[in-house]
Parts: C-alpha cells; structure tokens; sequence
C-alpha cells in the first residue's frame, strides 16, 4: 500500500502485544476519530460513510458502533436484526454495555476519549472491551448507527474461541471500572450480578472440562445454546 502512494505510516517498537501496538498508532495523532479493524475482520464499502453521517448527527456522541454480520464456514448471522433497535435512543449506556458488548467490528472512537481513560491496558486479553466500558464509564456517549456495513470473521484461533479466559477477563474488567470510576448503585448491583454469574460459568466449565476435553465440551455448550 505504502509503495502505491497510500498515506501510510509504518511504526517499529518491541513487541507489547495488539494493546502495545493500538498505544503506539493512536498516539501518533493529536485529534479526530479512530476506526478500530482487527486484521481478521473488515469494513463494506459504506461503513465509513455511515460513520461520518452519525458524526454529523449525533455531535455529543464519542465513540460510534454499528450492526454487522459474523462470518463462519461461509454462514453469514446478523449481530442484531435490522428491524430491531438494540439500544433506547439508538445509544448503548454503560449498563447496556456491562451486560453485553455491542458489534465491535469497526469501532470509532475519539482521541480525546482514548486520552481521557489513558489508552488501552497493556497485557489484556481483550482490550477492546475494556477501553469501550472505561470510555463510557467516564461519562462519554455512545451511538449507533444500525446500518450493516462490517464483518467479523470467526475462526478457531481467534481470542473470542477461548471462552474460560475471555470469561475471567470480563471479571477482572468489571473490577477495574469499578475500582477506577465513580459509578451509581444501580451500576455497581448490576456489576456484582454479571461477576456472579460469571463466576457460575467459569466453575461449570472447568467441571465440563474435567469429565470431557475443552474443545468436546465447548461443542456441547453450543449445541445447548443454540436449542
């Protein structure tokens, strides 16, 4: 891309893992908006667009989502159907946020956001959710667009797979925004909830684990689920 004239700027550090490298790219800019796109997803052609349209619109919004398909074995599955608006007022609160992480595939979010919470966390398995529930545990706003316009991609190998860790992740979120921030009774009832059942899963599927393999036993959960 580079060598075709695209404005590219290519950045060299020691590896600090993705949160490292988002650090390091982000901050080589003072202002505007940043578009988050994992090397395993991508964006459709009028995912942009919809991003600038819902700029334009929603002015006081901070970081901006939209719907999107998940991808596997060539099966496309919609995030959230067309027809339904997952969130009141086309915004995800932090409580919304706290009990389910919206589509984060293409993702932006302002520099002044990522500032104002001091970027991602260093060594976090999934750092993106992180800086998502800080941004808006610091009174920032959310919005969303409800256009289709990016895909993830799932695979075996992806961190979103591994679900006891990405579970015991979540706790050690909820802990930190709790600890870190000013929040109400109501949020904190909510946090205490999720970490309990959290906790109820986590001790279910180490038992699962036991009796059967990670991966036989991961296959049954699905199965159960999609019943």
């Amino acid at each position: 891309f580079k060598d075709a004239g695209a404005p590219l700027t290519i950045i060299s550090q020691k590896n600090q893992g993705t949160a490292g490298a988002y650090n390091t790219g982000i901050n080589t800019i003072s202002e505007g908006w940043i578009v988050m796109l994992s090397a395993d997803d991508f964006i459709l052609p009028d995912h942009l667009l919809a991003l600038e349209r819902t700029i334009a619109a929603k002015p006081q919004a901070q970081i901006i989502s939209s719907n999107g398909y998940y991808l596997e074995k060539g099966k496309r599955t919609l995030a959230s159907p067309v027809d339904v608006h997952p969130y009141e007022n086309d915004s995800c609160t932090l409580d919304d946020l706290i009990e389910s992480c919206f589509f984060a595939v293409g993702t932006a979010f302002t520099k002044e956001a990522f500032d104002a919470v001091g970027g991602f966390v260093l060594g976090f398995y999934a750092e993106d959710y992180l800086l998502f529930l800080e941004i808006l545990a610091s009174g920032y706003e959310h919005a969303y667009t409800g256009q289709v316009t990016a895909v993830h991609r799932r695979t075996k190998q992806q961190k979103s797979n591994r679900a006891l860790q990405m579970r015991e992740e979540e706790i050690l979120d909820f802990k930190i925004i709790e600890e870190k921030y000013n929040l109400n009774e109501a949020t904190r009832a909510l946090i205490a909830a999720k970490i309990k059942g959290l906790e109820r899963n986590i001790a279910l599927r180490k038992k699962l684990y036991k009796v059967l393999s990670p991966k036989r036993a991961e296959a049954l959960i699905r199965k159960v689920v999609d019943r």
